[in-house]
């Protein structure tokens, strides 16, 4: 993930509901608390989805993410052979 994604990934986990694994903080609440400015953050989300770390879906007036873990799995030369990922659903951490 590039750096400058992190703030808002971040407070997306942060407040993620410990049952569902939903999210959904507004726009500004992600802008308060990451320190970034409302284009970045919105740059920040579209990346974050483009790259499979969360995903973004509308329900009604509001979007709802839903982070993903991701890892990335090499063999034993070290040359990536596979990416795992799954919804990140803190109750079962």
């Amino acid at each position: 993930m590039r750096h400058r994604s992190a703030p808002t990934v971040v407070v997306i986990k942060s407040y993620t509901n410990f049952s569902t694994g939903h999210a959904f903080p507004r726009l500004e609440l992600l802008v308060e608390k990451s320190g970034m400015s409302l284009a970045q953050v919105k740059r920040s989300i579209k990346k974050l989805v483009e790259f499979g770390y969360i995903t973004k879906e509308k329900k009604g007036r509001r979007n709802v993410y839903r982070l993903r873990e991701k890892i990335g799995i090499t063999d034993e030369h070290g040359r990536p052979a596979a990416v795992a990922t799954w919804d990140y659903l803190p109750s079962t951490v």
